[in-house]
């Protein structure tokens, strides 16, 4: 993309049977400031859609093979900007949406991104049960991960180098969607607001490494949500795993989803290789994203949890877990946050070491007994927890633990090798 020039942003729309809407989401569209061009791609419909797109002469209308992948793969294909901007028809744009996407990507390192959601009833009325349709607008605000209805924007080369969108039947959600989560999407449009601005580089990632497993979204707050503002990754370089050397070979970029394949070129980006466990993870993408939320929820900047103890409890449990990779990578992680090298060493032998605080302390044992089957959690460790957090920060505590456990045993299961992040420490 030429970064001199102002880029040209093409919105793709693919529609089916959207007679009741399309007149009024192009009309909204079209006075939309700075779009080069709309391009409206049809999967058959078999109502007035097609008469209705024919009727606005700045908008190009094509015919593709049903299915939102292959139609927005075909207008792609057809557009002519250096951004494509992938749009539903029950959606709607703010003003300065191509201003705000043109912004985000104005930093070279920042190759694609996505809008927040601001749910409203379909028809503006507002019933009763309006604010249960905000739940999902959660989901876009705190997870960071992208779905097709938050009009999601990329660089054109970068999509065609990409592959396109995969050739499933919900590309930017889980590969499946019950009926009645259909039906509710074509009962309640979404009108979008607030850019998020973190988008999705391949030098400079806005997704940090929150555990070992996958990248996790950038935690919430003003400086996330600003565009153009992506974080920068760490200079920390590691080398390819060998699938041989575990269980489960991890899946090519071309046998992924788009969203898992950006998830490669992010770690790649930032790491200099694909972190393995992604790779075995990207065999179950509906899990993936399940365990991506957790993990957002989880290690999230506003946690009651500072970071440097939450990156202390998460070695350990890796350490407990006999999980090289966890070690490896979290060890990595723990100095990033401001531990010193001599700290995370004395790490397997924290009881005997004067490096921590009784805070320090009695986490770890926490963390220890819940890990350990054969020790358990005792009423006296909690009353040593409740020196230094309240119910609702055990809480929090107690849920990073378990989802240590859970990604450190899956790792180690699958014999997952480490990938030189970090010196060699002691994995017990």
């Amino acid at each position: 993309m030429n970064t001199k020039a102002r880029p040209r942003v093409s919105v793709v729309m693919p529609v089916l049977n959207e007679e009741r809407r399309i007149a009024q989401a192009l009309e909204s569209l079209l006075t939309v400031a700075a779009v080069h061009e709309v391009i409206v791609v049809d999967g058959g419909s078999t109502d007035a859609t097609a008469n209705l797109v024919g009727a606005h002469s700045r908008v190009a209308f094509l015919r593709a093979e049903r299915g939102r992948a292959k139609q927005m793969n075909a207008g792609a294909r057809a557009a002519s900007g250096d951004v494509l901007l992938f749009l539903h028809a029950d959606v709607t744009l703010p003003d300065d949406a191509i201003s705000q996407a043109v912004g985000a990507l104005r930093d070279p390192g920042v190759v694609a991104g996505a809008f927040r959601t601001w749910t409203v009833a379909d028809g503006g009325a507002a019933p009763l049960w309006a604010p249960l349709l905000h739940l999902a607008d959660l989901r876009s605000r705190y997870t960071r991960l992208p779905y097709g209805d938050q009009a999601v924007f990329v660089r054109a080369a970068v999509f065609s180098e990409l592959g396109g969108f995969p050739d499933q039947p919900l590309m930017e959600g889980p590969r499946a969607q019950p009926a009645a989560s259909r039906s509710w999407r074509r009962r309640h449009g979404a009108r979008l607001r607030a850019c998020l601005g973190q988008a999705l580089p391949d030098t400079a990632s806005v997704l940090h490494v929150a555990g070992e497993h996958l990248p996790a979204p950038v935690p919430t707050g003003d400086a996330a949500a600003r565009p153009g503002k992506p974080v920068r990754a760490s200079a920390m370089m590691a080398r390819e795993t060998k699938d041989q050397a575990q269980r489960v070979s991890g899946l090519s970029a071309p046998s992924a989803p788009l969203w898992v394949r950006v998830l490669y070129a992010l770690q790649r980006g930032r790491s200099g290789v694909v972190l393995e466990p992604t790779r075995v993870w990207a065999r179950a993408p509906a899990a993936m994203r399940g365990f991506l939320h957790f993990v957002a929820a989880v290690d999230r900047k506003s946690s009651p949890i500072e970071p440097a103890l939450r990156s202390l409890v998460m070695v350990k449990v890796s350490q407990v877990n006999a999980c090289a990779f966890c070690v490896d990578l979290n060890a990595a992680r723990l100095q990033e946050r401001g531990v010193s090298p001599e700290k995370v060493l004395a790490l397997a032998n924290y009881e005997g070491s004067t490096l921590f605080s009784s805070k320090e302390r009695v986490v770890l044992d926490y963390a220890v007994a819940m890990t350990r089957s054969d020790r358990g959690v005792d009423d006296e460790i909690i009353s040593r927890l409740r020196e230094f957090f309240d119910d609702n920060a055990i809480v929090e505590l107690t849920a990073l633990i378990a989802l240590q456990n859970a990604s450190s045993k899956f790792n180690a299961a699958l014999e997952i090798p480490s990938q030189g992040f970090c010196p060699v420490i002691p994995a017990r």
